[in-house]
């Protein structure tokens, strides 16, 4: 081979390397990249509200903490709790109990708060939305959950009932968070910090959110609640309706 031909090999096979090499870390940020979509967390705000109810004396909490409703239904007690020290609200027969939260919010909230119940029956229900006449009623509920007969977990989507699939498990604790986006006027649910269901309509016309409740059967049932945490959605997470939040859950809760 000649000088000028070995010259020539010589560059082609550096320029050669040098594509090579710029191949392998576009390909390397590109990677990254998708790494980091997939791993980046959805925008929960630190939450506007909180109660893990530790601070709160034993024995009845309507009239405690802003909660309103039938006397004895939901009671602090410290002998089982999320995370095994400090204390939780349970449940009694045929009741209701409600909190009026401190401020109203819109937008996309969501509502964090873990659950365990004794028994599969009989049912124990979670709503929340707002209160536009300053008395809780259908018009103003966003999410309604069902905790119910073999282990259950059912949500409202517009007017009716759904499965979504799940079940919880007797006597174990189980965290629910649940998205509201009360712009886009539906919701997501995740269950032990896995998509469950999403793009739920809402089963009345809430404009934000403002109110909780917890109803429970008339035959002995027995469920606790605690570490309740509510904040924004940040809205890069959220806006438009075909969400980024839905998206990202749908490749985690699939990892």
């Amino acid at each position: 081979m000649s000088d000028c031909g070995e010259k020539f090999y010589s560059a082609g096979e550096k320029k050669g390397g040098e594509v090579m090499k710029r191949h392998k870390v576009i390909c390397l940020l590109s990677g990254f990249a998708l790494t980091f979509l997939i791993s980046l967390p959805t925008a929960f705000a630190a939450p506007w509200y909180q109660e893990d109810f530790d601070e709160l004396p034993n024995g009845d909490l309507i009239g405690k903490g802003g909660w309103t409703g039938f006397q004895g239904f939901l009671v602090v007690q410290s002998k089982i709790a999320h995370g095994e020290t400090g204390k939780s609200i349970k449940t009694v027969p045929d009741g209701e109990a409600d909190l009026q939260l401190p401020k109203d919010h819109a937008g996309a909230q969501y509502i964090s708060f873990y659950f365990r119940k004794r028994d599969f029956s009989p049912y124990v229900a979670f709503y929340a939305g707002d209160s536009p006449d300053g008395g809780w009623n259908q018009q103003g509920i966003a999410v309604h959950l069902n905790f119910g007969n073999g282990g259950l977990v059912e949500i409202s989507d517009g007017g009716a009932m759904k499965d979504i699939g799940i079940n919880y498990v007797k006597e174990q604790w189980h965290h629910l968070r649940i998205v509201i986006d009360f712009d886009n006027e539906d919701c997501q649910i995740y269950f032990d910090d896995k998509l469950a269901a999403e793009h739920l309509a809402f089963p009345g016309t809430p404009k934000e959110l403002n109110w909780i409740r917890i109803i429970a059967g008339d035959t002995h049932p027995l469920a606790f609640f605690d570490d309740f945490k509510i904040g924004e959605v940040g809205e890069e997470a959220v806006m438009p309706k075909n969400k980024l939040v839905t998206t990202w859950s749908s490749v985690k809760s699939n990892r």
